[in-house]
């Protein structure tokens, strides 16, 4: 077999749920193939019991209006506590086995599953957490208009070594010898200034070019005798 992932069945718990609570729904896996990524220190999978479903005794329009509202909510609140987990599992000594980590770890699970539970999570319960860690948010984090802080951890090295490659890239441009040949719709040229603007932590504005295509001379006479071949006249 190729291009899937296979799963065991045997064991106390299935290895997607201990993945995040996934449940194979759509839910997205990383796969790494290298030698180089080990794991030295085995740690117990966080335990993912989702919320009781809200009941109430009866169904109104009021009720029904007010959960569509907290669903549209429920994507806000969801970016809110990653991007607080982000921060403390940066800045705190314990990172992510933190017990404010673990608890927004906690949240974020129950928020997933709160369009579907009637369990929401208020903006009050992250309040505590970004009072104590996101005065300064870290650089890879790109909280532009926020104030920064230098940060020790993979994910600001990987983002300083993305950034120097694309300034390489950008001053010794790679040339594709087999460029793909293009039949149709519109090009869409973007400026890589403005891009270049957006990684020095900059505004980044996509300004698009749209390009037709050239188009190819035909035989007007040949495709009018084509088109005439089709066509009958009724009698």
């Amino acid at each position: 077999m190729r291009d899937v992932i296979v799963f065991p069945i045997v064991g106390k718990r299935p290895h997607p749920n201990e993945i995040s609570g996934s449940d194979l729904d759509g839910d997205q896996y990383w796969v790494y193939w290298g030698d180089s990524f080990k794991i030295e220190q085995y740690v117990e999978p966080w335990s993912y019991e989702g919320a009781k479903k809200l009941e109430v005794p009866i169904i109104n329009h009021e009720i029904i209006v007010e959960h569509i509202i907290q669903s549209f909510g429920a994507g806000i609140i969801l970016g809110m506590i990653a991007n607080t987990h982000t921060v403390v599992a940066d800045k705190d000594p314990k990172h992510s086995f933190s017990e404010p980590c673990q608890r927004l770890a906690e949240l974020f699970a129950l928020a997933v599953d709160s369009p579907k539970t009637g369990r929401f999570i208020e903006k009050e319960q992250l309040r505590p957490y970004q009072k104590k860690y996101c005065s300064s948010w870290p650089k890879f984090m790109r909280k532009f208009g926020e104030r920064s802080s230098d940060s020790k951890s993979i994910l600001e090295q990987l983002f300083n070594r993305a950034t120097v490659k694309y300034q390489e890239l950008y001053q010794n441009p790679m040339i594709n010898t087999f460029p793909q040949r293009r039949t149709g719709g519109l090009v869409v040229q973007i400026d890589d200034k403005r891009f270049e603007t957006w990684i020095n932590q900059g505004i980044y504005e996509e300004s698009t070019t749209l390009v037709k295509p050239p188009k190819t001379k035909t035989n007007k006479s040949d495709n009018d005798n084509t088109q005439n071949s089709d066509v009958s006249i009724p009698t």
